[in-house]
């Protein structure tokens, strides 16, 4: 699963995400999740990838239409930044690799070719994914994890063939700031 925010592609804020292993079996390395302290990446991020994220609009394609009804049939735009009065954020989803399917979403950068979209979101995620900027976290049954969607991005391994992970989630948001 590609990094990205809960609730960008439904328009939901979404502040608090909580997970709760109730079952875990997979090989090493799979079904890790990362999460992304976004903030840090965003301050030191490389000026070639934050001018996109700042001179450039970010689209959405949603394919899986069962899990997000309600979002528009073609490609539609999303601001690639958020201010819900706590802190400006990055408010983005990166790209699935070419090899898996299938894909929630497509993403691209509007009006760049194909080509050169896929590269940044590629340079993109690997720079999110950076050990400076990311935890990984391998599971454990009863492991909980509550991570702030505003401060950080989050995103999954692949599941090996015949794994087992099962995470109980809820989302929270809380009241407006002060």
């Amino acid at each position: 699963m590609p990094i990205h925010t809960d609730g960008l592609l439904v328009g939901e804020r979404v502040d608090l995400i909580i997970l709760y292993a109730a079952e875990f079996s997979d090989a090493p390395g799979s079904g890790k999740t990362y999460v992304s302290d976004q903030l840090t990446a965003w301050a030191e991020m490389p000026e070639r990838l934050r001018r996109v994220l700042d001179e450039h609009e970010i689209e959405y394609l949603v394919t899986e239409r069962g899990y997000f009804p309600t979002v528009p049939e073609d490609w539609y735009t999303i601001p690639a930044t958020r201010d819900y009065g706590r802190v400006k954020s990055l408010n983005l989803a990166t790209a699935f690799p070419p090899d898996v399917t299938p894909r929630s979403w497509e993403v691209r950068v509007k009006g760049r070719d194909p080509e050169e979209s896929d590269r940044f979101f590629t340079e993109l995620d690997a720079f999110l994914r950076a050990p400076r900027y990311a935890h990984t976290h391998r599971w454990q049954v009863g492991n909980l994890m509550i991570t702030g969607n505003q401060r950080t991005l989050h995103g999954r391994t692949a599941i090996s063939p015949g794994g087992t992970r099962v995470l109980f989630r809820g989302r929270l948001t809380l009241p407006d700031a002060a």
